[in-house]
């Protein structure tokens, strides 16, 4: 039986967000991973991502982006909030900070801590897809 690579974008804020864009960068990586399975990448405004990581790491503040790894993939949930006051910190365009956030998390889902190795990694894909 083939295993599949199934990766879900679900937006539940306001901002508009590049589905097209999102799932490919997700599968770039698994593929460059050698991973497969089920990924859902979520979008949230900061009063949601407050309640989640409160909920899940008792920490009573907005992140950037949280990751849980689940048997036979995980969930990558994203602030846009966050994302867009990141941007603007750093010099760069919202797209670009999401899709840095975006391949934080999903090397997270694969395994990877704060760590050097997680940290090439990040710059390889970001240098692949982003425009900073």
């Amino acid at each position: 039986m083939k295993q599949r690579l199934s990766v879900e974008v679900v937006n539940r804020q306001k901002k508009r967000i590049p589905v097209v864009l999102i799932k490919k960068i997700t599968k770039d990586i698994l593929g460059n991973e050698e991973r497969i399975g089920e990924i859902d990448i979520v979008f949230v405004d900061d009063c949601e991502m407050r309640e989640l990581n409160k909920k899940f790491l008792k920490r009573d503040y907005p992140t950037d982006v949280l990751a849980f790894p689940l048997k036979g993939g995980g969930e990558v949930i994203i602030s846009t909030d966050t994302a867009l006051a990141q941007a603007k910190e750093y010099g760069h365009s919202f797209l670009d900070e999401l899709i840095i956030l975006l391949v934080h998390g999903i090397l997270h889902i694969l395994g990877y801590d704060h760590s050097d190795e997680m940290k090439k990694k990040e710059v390889e894909y970001a240098k692949a897809w982003c425009k900073c």
